[in-house]
């Protein structure tokens, strides 16, 4: 069971550790997802790959779909950097507005490693005019507050791991490769969003989360992973196509063909 190290009005973090009663000396920070219509505090299993490798997990859920920018994210900071003094290891995690996260506290958790899938540089429009998927929940966002560069991930660690098929979700991975170079830019075409659905359609739904606890990440293998189970997967037909469309009408032709051929597989 888990008890909660922070319990805000917007924010709520929860730690569960991998041994019992003893705290360990490394930690997986999970940051919940975007969720449409979100009214309140839901629940955020710890990550079962963390624990299992002993890891302790902290689990942080938003209120709202604030991109956990708001009137606790100052607080939460602090709380993050006492919690992980003298922390040997400390790996963060997050989808989407969980993605963005994880990036955005990787400093105050002294992160050594982030792998985050689809998540969004910002929610200003001046930075990110492209985004229109939220523009009921983005509209609140501060952009001094959660602007990344003033956050020094700069020298980050990590993954960022986007569908290219999916046009927003690839200029939010470009502009974050130039706030934070040291992230691998690790493409999943027909991926979705987030971008590992397509791994999750293949049987091999913890593969992100295995590989980013090895000593040495290589996200270059989930992306050779990727490619070479994307063919039978029907996310990755129905991206192509909806990328072709209009532009392409013969590969548009033949993702839909593929489609309907995955479909009757399955």
């Amino acid at each position: 069971m888990g008890h909660l190290v922070f319990d805000g009005d917007h924010i709520r973090a929860e730690m569960t550790l991998a041994n019992g009663d003893t705290c360990s000396d490394k930690l997986a920070v999970v940051f919940d997802f975007y969720s449409p219509g979100r009214r309140g505090f839901g629940h955020l299993g710890p990550l079962r790959t963390a624990l299992a490798r002993g890891y302790d997990c902290l689990t942080v859920m938003p209120a709202a779909n604030d991109w956990y920018v708001n009137d606790e994210t100052a607080s939460f900071e602090g709380v993050l950097w006492g919690l992980t003094h003298g922390l040997r290891d400390v790996r963060g995690f997050g989808m989407s507005m969980g993605g963005f996260g994880a990036l955005r506290f990787a400093r105050a958790m002294r992160a050594s490693y982030v792998s985050v899938l689809s998540p969004q540089v910002s929610m200003a429009p001046d930075v990110a005019a492209f985004e229109t998927r939220y523009t009921v929940d983005g509209d609140g966002f501060d952009p001094a507050l959660g602007d990344l560069r003033r956050h020094k991930v700069e020298d980050l660690r990590g993954a960022i791991y986007v569908d290219p098929f999916d046009r927003a979700d690839m200029a939010h991975a470009r502009l974050l490769s130039a706030i934070a170079p040291n992230l691998s830019l690790c493409r999943l075409a027909g991926g979705g969003h987030p971008a590992h659905k397509g791994l999750r359609q293949a049987g091999h739904k913890r593969a992100i989360n295995d590989m980013a606890f090895t000593d040495v990440p290589d996200p270059g293998a989930i992306a050779r992973l990727h490619n070479r189970a994307k063919a039978g997967t029907q996310i990755y037909w129905k991206g192509l196509r909806a990328r072709a469309e209009g532009e392409r009408a013969a590969l548009a032709a033949y993702a839909s063909a593929q489609l309907a051929a995955a479909r009757q597989a399955a």
